[in-house]
């Protein structure tokens, strides 16, 4: 079922994308107020994905469900900085229209699980939930606290996955999963 969603999103996105570049090339021909007014049509029509996803995630919080969401938008190569691919704003939004503290987390599943990797070695993966951010605060100081402490963290946990551990080394642990 969710490779069926993912394939649908997918194909809605890139098609979408594709028309509403083409539909858009004229526009670059008009003034500017008719180029903008297609401008802010797209965007409304971006926004109304995220009026969308904030209403599923405050019908799963109505739930007592948690809402996961991985800042990024994408699993990230161990040692990437941030600013290679950098925390989208998305996050903010559903933070500040929930209302309910955000728990970031750490992970370390990129030593092994390489991203767009065909090869997945053994390893132990390490899932670490850190301290909450509480509701309220600015855009811009959430998001750094959030990219402050998932990037502390998983450097961490990345330096320890290269560190022998005590007892039976003879073979690595298996992955948690």
């Amino acid at each position: 079922m969710s490779l069926a969603r993912a394939l649908a999103f997918n194909i809605v996105f890139w098609v979408g994308t594709v028309i509403f570049g083409i539909a858009g090339l004229p526009f670059l021909l008009t003034p500017r107020r008719t180029a903008m007014r297609f401008g802010r049509f797209w965007a409304q029509a971006v926004l109304a994905a995220l009026k969308r996803l904030i209403a599923a995630a405050r019908r799963a919080i109505a739930m007592g469900r948690p809402v996961v969401i991985f800042p990024q938008g994408t699993r990230t190569s161990p040692g990437l900085p941030a600013s290679e691919v950098p925390y989208h704003p998305g996050v903010a939004a559903l933070y500040r229209e929930l209302a309910v503290p955000l728990v970031p987390a750490a992970v370390n599943s990129g030593l092994y699980w390489g991203r767009r990797a065909f090869m997945k070695r053994r390893g132990r993966i390490v899932l670490e939930f850190l301290e909450p951010i509480p509701p309220g605060l600015p855009r811009r100081q959430v998001m750094e606290t959030l990219e402050t402490r998932i990037e502390a963290a998983t450097a961490s946990l990345e330096r320890e996955a290269n560190y022998p551990r005590s007892g039976n080394q003879s073979s690595p642990p298996l992955p948690i999963i």
